[in-house]
């Protein structure tokens, strides 16, 4: 009898699908999570088994289980690690003491091993929500934050970990936000993104959860997507195995995102398609749906800087880190090796080839092939002098994909087709 596998249809996450969620606590920790400790998660049931449940959400009025179980609905194939930060706003979970802070301790951290490639915040304000936000602005922390956020990046950057973003729960956006939103792509935090959508079967169930926005959806719709897929794509490429077949992959599963609302309460469905525009191109990530089409969608990935920059979406975040993360994993067994010249003096163009040979090939592999990008080329400019001084300059280009922003259709009737 041969023992086969792979029938169950079970799958590893693959490495761009690794996740992190800080998640503030005014209350107590779940009964099986200490201070500081990391949660590597592989399914809500592992959640679930170290007390994070709904019943641990009711009893102190906060919101864990619910964004973790939003996460794996929508990313099964995922892994995630968290991390509970105590009595924390989001402007104190992103600031950074003697160069440390709470999301360096969550990426840092021996359980996730710097495999984290992405992390967002949920905040659970202890006792600061109101009987009705719809009036209210964007929570002050969040724009404290954003800045904070970036400056972690960059820090984990400086020190070769590439960590594609931030999403920041933007709590309590309603409806003066609409005319006095700060303009987010004005902040030059181009991996930092807000998030102001909120399901409002949540919303309902208890005062403490109206200000939230739904952090866990988002970033399980990021987990589920390759780097180079916008968060608002309509339909995604990998499907988990229970949605293959369908058209499309919308938020909703018959229960919840039934329609949408900002996180201050206003419905989506009631804004103007101006409005709505005006939202998108101020940089806020929120959810709704397309006029005469079934579901709940993401508008888009916009992050905190100038749609000028290469660098405006967080899927080009993504496609550049994953370039970047695997250019280093192919060129540092070249580290300290000899590099062959010419009688002239430039580097011979045999060694120059097999570097760029090394560093196309891995990129045709790992996402030209994958359909992650639509092209990738190395080259290495032989007239260079490489010393202990002067290091190797290789260029390395990424063709990255279009994403459709909108469509123009010319339709018109004729008495025949030719």
């Amino acid at each position: 009898i041969n023992k086969l596998n792979g029938g169950l249809g079970r799958t590893n996450p693959p490495g761009d699908a690794s996740f992190g969620l800080v998640i503030s606590n005014p209350d107590a920790l779940p009964s099986g999570i200490s201070a500081g400790q990391v949660a590597k998660l592989w399914s809500i049931k592992d959640a679930e088994a170290l007390g994070i449940t709904p019943s641990y959400d009711s009893t102190n009025k906060m919101l864990a289980h619910y964004h973790i179980d939003e996460f794996f609905r929508l990313a099964p194939d995922a892994e995630l690690f968290v991390l509970f930060a105590g009595n924390k706003n989001q402007n104190e979970i992103c600031t950074m003491t003697l160069g440390a802070s709470t999301i360096h301790d969550l990426i840092l951290s021996e359980e996730a091993a710097r495999k984290i490639k992405y992390v967002a915040i949920v905040h659970n304000p202890d006792d600061e929500y109101e009987a009705d936000t719809e009036d209210d602005n964007i929570d002050s922390t969040v724009m404290l934050a954003i800045p904070k956020a970036q400056a972690i990046i960059d820090d984990l950057f400086a020190n070769k970990i590439f960590i594609d973003g931030i999403m920041l729960d933007g709590r309590s956006f309603g409806i003066d936000a609409l005319t006095s939103a700060p303009n987010l792509r004005l902040l030059n935090a181009g991996q930092v993104s807000v998030c102001v959508a909120c399901d409002p079967l949540i919303r309902g169930l208890d005062i403490a959860y109206i200000g939230h926005s739904a952090i866990g959806s988002a970033l399980g719709m990021l987990a589920v997507r390759q780097v180079n897929e916008n968060l608002g794509s309509v339909d995604i490429k990998n499907k988990p195995a229970v949605k293959k077949g369908r058209r499309d992959y919308p938020l909703g599963n018959g229960i919840v995102w039934s329609t949408a609302i900002l996180s201050g309460g206003k419905k989506v469905s009631t804004l103007t398609e101006s409005q709505q525009k005006n939202l998108t191109n101020l940089g806020y990530v929120f959810a709704g749906s397309y006029e005469g089409y079934a579901g709940i969608f993401f508008n888009s990935s916009p992050t905190c800087v100038e749609k000028a920059s290469d660098y405006a979406y967080i899927e080009n975040n993504r496609t550049w880190n994953k370039s970047a993360r695997i250019i280093r994993q192919v060129l540092i067994p070249k580290m300290k090796s000899t590099l062959k010249k010419d009688p002239s003096g430039n580097i011979s163009a045999s060694s120059a080839a097999g570097m760029e040979a090394i560093v196309n090939s891995a990129l045709k592999v790992q996402m030209v092939d994958e359909d992650e990008c639509s092209a990738a080329g190395c080259y290495i400019n032989p007239a260079q002098s490489v010393s202990e001084e002067n290091p190797l300059k290789v260029m390395v280009s990424i063709q990255v994909d279009d994403i459709i922003h909108s469509m123009e259709v010319d339709l018109g009737l004729t008495t025949q087709i030719s």
